[in-house]
């Protein structure tokens, strides 16, 4: 026991503060390439998520040709909710349509419990 905490201390582990990972993995439709769904994407950050009460960070991941994993960090899942809720501009409904079957893309949040 006494190993471990002295380890933890060494290597400064940090507990979160109650923050929220979004995590969105999902495909774009055939006909939209890479770069102009990046196009969308930026938009979508630099228009709508950066400016959103709670927002940290994004992660914008690629699995393969048309799967992609979008990660959000956000102070809670209450901000997480609101962002979602209102996100019905222009620039949101741009970036959704690049998306293939979106009806079936499933949102989900995780606590944070350790940032190592």
């Amino acid at each position: 026991m006494l190993i471990c905490l002295g380890a933890c201390q060494q290597n400064k582990i940090e507990t979160s503060q109650s923050s929220i990972l979004e995590i969105t993995e999902f495909n774009i439709k055939t006909e939209i390439n890479e770069t102009f769904f990046l196009e969308m994407s930026d938009r979508l950050q630099k228009e709508f998520l950066q400016n959103r009460k709670g927002f940290k960070k994004r992660y914008l991941l690629k699995k393969d040709n048309q799967t992609y994993i979008d990660i959000i960090e956000w102070d809670s899942k209450a901000d997480a909710d609101n962002a979602l809720t209102n996100a019905t501009t222009e620039v949101c409904i741009n970036y959704f349509a690049c998306i293939d079957e979106i009806e079936k893309v499933k949102v989900n949040h995780h606590d944070i419990l350790k940032i190592y």
